[in-house]
């Protein structure tokens, strides 16, 4: 992609910072989705993103995540034939970048393994591309996939 797209719609949802609203969020992004005509493969990739994102929110994100909304936002682009949804995530939360957390070392062996950690791994593998800025106290997360 040489120029920036152009934002051709976009949609929004608030929900809490608790795990039972992010099946919520799942939702709002498939129909959100479908409605502008991004292909299932690609929600189902941001929506892996999207739940690895809330979960570390809501797990990590401490006390100020829990008092203030998270904010969601869907945008779908077009620049020269290719097209790219991209998934905004905004919370109060304690500042955090994905972006550059360390990858996870590997267990030398299935008993040294641990579950949980990959979550970070998991949002790299489903997305094409991943931006974080922090703002006005609080981060903001933008994962992109394209088709």
């Amino acid at each position: 992609m040489t120029a920036t797209p152009v934002a051709e719609w976009a949609a929004e949802l608030s929900i809490r910072a608790d795990f039972a609203e992010t099946r919520r969020a799942s939702r709002w992004l498939r129909v959100t989705g479908e409605a502008r005509g991004v292909p299932e493969e690609c929600i189902t990739r941001l929506d892996h993103c999207m739940e690895e994102a809330l979960a570390n929110v809501i797990a990590h994100g401490g006390p100020g995540a829990r008092a203030a909304d998270i904010a969601i936002g869907l945008e779908v682009r077009c620049d020269a034939g290719l097209s790219a949804a991209v998934l905004n995530i905004s919370d109060a939360g304690i500042a955090f970048d994905p972006t550059r957390a360390p990858a996870p070392a590997r267990p030398g062996s299935l008993a040294e393994a641990r579950p949980g950690g990959l979550g970070i791994q998991v949002m790299r593998s489903y997305a094409d591309r991943i931006g974080y800025t922090r703002v006005a106290e609080r981060n903001r997360l933008a994962i992109m996939v394209t088709w």
